[in-house]
């Protein structure tokens, strides 16, 4: 899609967005219209995309997005895998100086 191609936002019908500030009007849009916004979905393989929640599953099928080497892309979310256990360096003491090698006056109590 060219980025300067003008879109229709999926939240007003009046506003035509450039592909490229679609994102950014997105997010300010769903805040305009939050209950408009509940009963919209996003699509797992573009977040352009907001389609009424009960025709999300046939959004998914039919995607374009989702035959553009995407195929394999779940629209789950797999768990990572465990991090690996942290070791620890042995802990820096800091030893004061040993009191012999002070001078007898300086070190002595008075």
């Amino acid at each position: 899609m060219d980025p300067e191609s003008l879109v229709q936002c999926p939240f007003d019908g009046s506003h035509r967005v450039r592909a490229s500030r679609l994102p950014y009007h997105l997010v300010r849009c769903e805040r305009n219209h939050p209950q408009l916004a509940r009963s919209l979905a996003t699509c797992p393989f573009n977040a352009r995309h907001r389609v009424p929640q009960p025709e999300l599953r046939r959004h998914v099928t039919e995607c374009p997005d989702r035959r553009h080497g995407t195929a394999q892309r779940t629209p789950h979310v797999t768990p990572s895998p465990p991090a690996p256990p942290l070791t620890c360096a042995p802990p820096i003491v800091l030893c004061p100086p040993p009191i012999a090698l002070c001078p007898p006056l300086i070190c002595a109590p008075h």
